[in-house]
């Protein structure tokens, strides 16, 4: 009797490459110095052109604004005045509510 032969079995690996996707920020980055209040949030007096984002977390931390400050370190209020109802709710919910412009920190 002949031995009972056995299929052979292929294994197919599949090996993915993993990457991350890093989003670019556009404009000016607007650091928010003031209270964590609506009112305060909607003053363009309360955000200074800066270098440096802020780290991950919680709370508004500044925001990415088209508008670049000529003779000021503020930016143009008509921008704040744009972000500041989702800078607000991002304060209240601990989340950025528009990650490419709204930025949190702890």
């Amino acid at each position: 009797m002949l031995p009972v032969r056995q299929p052979n079995r292929q294994i197919k690996i599949l090996k993915l490459n993993t990457f991350q996707i890093e989003k670019f920020k556009t404009g000016f980055f607007y650091k928010y110095e003031g209270a964590l209040s609506s009112l305060e949030i909607s003053k363009a007096e309360n955000y200074t052109l800066s270098e440096e984002p802020c780290s991950p977390g919680e709370n508004f931390c500044g925001v990415y604004l088209a508008s670049d400050p000529t003779g000021t370190d503020h930016p143009v209020q008509g921008e704040v005045d744009a972000i500041a109802t989702d800078a607000w709710t991002s304060q209240q919910n601990g989340v950025s509510e528009d990650d490419e412009t709204i930025l949190m920190r702890e």
